[in-house]
């Protein structure tokens, strides 16, 4: 059977093959379309909420005026002798950690 009789005899079955492998990839792009669309809409509610947070950190850093952390130890040693340790700290925004304060009157070792 030459070639052009195949194709002819095969023609209705090759035309639905090849509709049903395009209907196929239509809906995977769809499907893929539509979960890519999901993700991309997550990502921009990700992306809000993070500059929200992060506004609301400089809010809090910019009103924050005072922070502290007070500490006082008294205690013996193994000689029965009594000892006292405060310490203050504050916390400070500019180099965001703690430094000390209030000096020695609240910072000292006895």
């Amino acid at each position: 059977m030459p070639r052009k009789e195949i194709l002819d005899f095969f023609d209705g079955l090759i035309t639905t093959v090849a509709t049903v492998v395009v209907a196929f990839f239509t809906f995977r792009l769809a499907r893929v379309t539509d979960r890519q669309a999901q993700l991309t809409r997550q990502l921009a509610e990700s992306t809000e909420i993070a500059a929200k947070a992060a506004q609301e950190t400089a809010a809090i850093t910019r009103e924050l005026f005072v922070l502290l952390f007070v500490g006082r130890v008294i205690y013996e040693d193994v000689f029965g002798g009594e000892h006292e340790t405060r310490a203050c700290r504050r916390y400070d925004p500019v180099v965001s950690r703690l430094v000390e304060y209030g000096g020695p009157d609240f910072n000292f070792r006895i």
